[in-house]
């Protein structure tokens, strides 16, 4: 019985030796893989607006990894079976040096009722291909008012 104790240490002894060993701070990152040209991303597959009289539009944010140029990326809008009174733009707008830009959405106070219409928002998956991150090139959101605006 005492040997087995003593190999089953020294066994113990012997994997943690190696498993501290293979440990490294020294790990080369292998970069961002697909979205390495500045390709942007949704951080949520769902969002949902609260739309504010007056205003007329909201921004939905967009991120992007490569900053170093302003751009405008191309974005369809899939509107709602049930209504649709949305209109969105047809660009994600990025600033130069920024790595979140926006996408605006529009809407007239007089068509807003009370309750929540959703729409889809995405990439062209052509040209842009989503990154290995698991993050988002589509993106559905729910906006509206509790009490409406329209009368």
């Amino acid at each position: 019985m005492k040997n087995i104790f003593k190999y089953a240490f020294a066994l113990l002894l012997g994997v943690t030796g190696i498993a501290l060993t293979s440990c490294t701070d020294e790990y080369e990152y292998p970069g961002p893989g697909e979205n390495q040209d500045a390709k942007p991303y949704f951080l949520q597959q769902k969002m949902k607006f609260e739309l504010e009289k007056g205003k007329g539009y909201f921004d939905v944010p967009v991120h992007r990894l490569d900053a170093s140029a302003a751009a405008e990326i191309p974005v369809i809008f899939e509107p709602s079976k049930k209504g649709n009174y949305f209109t969105a733009a047809p660009n994600a707008v990025f600033e130069a040096g920024k790595k979140e830009g926006y996408i605006r959405i529009s809407y007239n106070d007089a068509d807003v009722k009370r309750g929540y219409i959703k729409g889809i928002l995405r990439f062209d998956l052509e040209k842009n291909v989503g990154s290995t991150y698991g993050l988002f090139t589509a993106m559905q959101f729910s906006a509206g008012s509790k009490t409406g605006f329209a009368k």
